[in-house]
């Protein structure tokens, strides 16, 4: 739920109180968990690999079965910490917002093995693929932006951010 509502609500802010800046980071952020999540899923369908709690016996579990029997890599840790960088490339100069956020994920990832629902690889995998995505797409923001103004006929500026270089970070 949170993947979902945290895009949709700061899109929302940034709209009625006229916060081009967050309104924006809502759309980069709902396109890199979108670029996150088919990779994870991209992944998780090549690989194939079961889950600890099919694949192994005496395995400890107080969840039911997923409703995805691939575990590689992990789902929730991609987009989690795809979410808490994301936050860090665009507000770097608030670390109270961005710092509980990798908290939550580094919780988040924590419990997946803790349930039986994912190795430790998962996690590793889960978290360089949403970060990264978080990165290619904060990397790529000025085309993005061009973009979505050239579609809803805008001329909105992304102010500290827009006049950074294709790769800079």
């Amino acid at each position: 739920p949170v993947a979902i509502l945290l895009p949709v609500s700061l899109f929302t802010y940034g709209s009625v109180f006229n916060k081009t800046y967050d309104e924006n980071s809502a759309y980069l952020l709902s396109i890199a968990e979108a670029t996150s999540l088919a990779l994870t899923i991209g992944t998780k369908y090549i690989v194939k690999r079961k889950r600890p709690l099919d694949a192994l016996t005496k395995v400890y579990t107080r969840v039911g079965r997923s409703a995805d029997k691939y575990s590689f890599p992990s789902g929730h840790t991609s987009t989690s910490m795809c979410i808490a960088t994301m936050f860090a490339l665009r507000y770097p100069n608030y670390p109270l917002v961005y710092a509980p956020m990798f908290a939550w994920s580094v919780i988040i990832a924590y419990g997946r093995p803790y349930f039986g629902m994912h190795y430790p690889t998962d996690l590793i995998a889960g978290a360089v693929y949403g970060a990264g995505s978080s990165v290619l797409i904060y990397s790529l923001r000025k085309e993005f932006f061009e973009f979505k103004n050239s579609i809803s006929n805008e001329n909105k500026i992304d102010v500290g951010s827009i006049n950074g270089g294709t790769l800079s970070f």
